[in-house]
């Protein structure tokens, strides 16, 4: 009798602890299985990706690159768990089923567990980038015919999604506390600081004597690049 009170207890503590990991995060986006393009039932509120083909490059490419592929995680150093997340041919060649968000362990493990606890986790956005990208595909799409416009370089419009896309992985608040890095970009007066000191074109252009930023990973594109070089010689404005 007292053996089954015991196993009852654990059984209800151990399903207790199962529920509160799970629900950590954001839920997915449901994406139907093979449904060839569509974009997603995310319930509004920016969860849904444009209903343009999505680019591998530019979009989905450095979702994983700046959240998964980190030292101590899933770059060609450390590979935990047989996982390499930083190229195409690496992203795809375990947990991506194309055409079926759904059955992709690449794209539910970011509802449970990942990135791990004490970073960023993805926005139901990006998650809804990467289940799209699945849905259509999985293809390697480069040399996307984007919409980066030199002319637009305002903070909260322009800046801030280039920031969130290639660097807060490594360099938010919370994925700072996280990892103990003391480089923290998610705001603006932050990123105003790296900006005026001039360390922030400095890694990002690769220079001599900056560490070159994305870590491991080639520079940002030459319009995103300006756009932020734009944006620095215009103030740094909050706008």
């Amino acid at each position: 009798m007292i053996r089954k009170f015991i196993l009852s207890k654990c059984g209800a503590a151990l399903t207790m602890f199962i529920m509160m990991t799970s629900c950590r995060h954001e839920p997915l986006p449901i994406f139907p299985d093979n449904g060839g393009g569509g974009g997603g039932n995310g319930g509004g509120g920016g969860t849904t990706p444009p209903s343009t083909a999505i680019c591998f490059e530019s979009q989905v490419l450095p979702l994983y690159q700046s959240n998964c592929a980190m030292a101590g995680c899933h770059d060609a150093i450390s590979h935990a768990e047989g996982y390499v997340l930083d190229s195409y041919l690496n992203i795809t060649k375990r947990g991506i089923s194309p055409g079926k968000p759904n059955s992709s362990k690449l794209y539910t493990i970011l509802s449970n567990g990942m990135p791990p606890r004490g970073y960023t986790p993805l926005t139901a956005l990006q998650k809804g980038v990467i289940a799209q990208w699945i849905t259509e595909g999985a293809k390697n799409t480069t040399n996307c015919n984007t919409s980066c416009d030199t002319t637009q370089f305002a903070y909260a419009a322009n800046i801030s999604p280039l920031i969130q896309l290639h660097c807060n992985g490594c360099h938010s608040t919370a994925s700072a506390a996280g990892s103990g890095a003391s480089i923290i970009l998610d705001n603006h007066t932050d990123l105003q600081n790296y900006a005026n000191n001039g360390r922030l074109m400095g890694s990002l252009n690769h220079l001599a004597g900056y560490s070159a930023m994305p870590k491991g990973q080639n520079q940002l594109d030459a319009c995103e690049l300006r756009i932020i070089q734009k944006w620095k010689d215009a103030g740094t404005p909050n706008n």
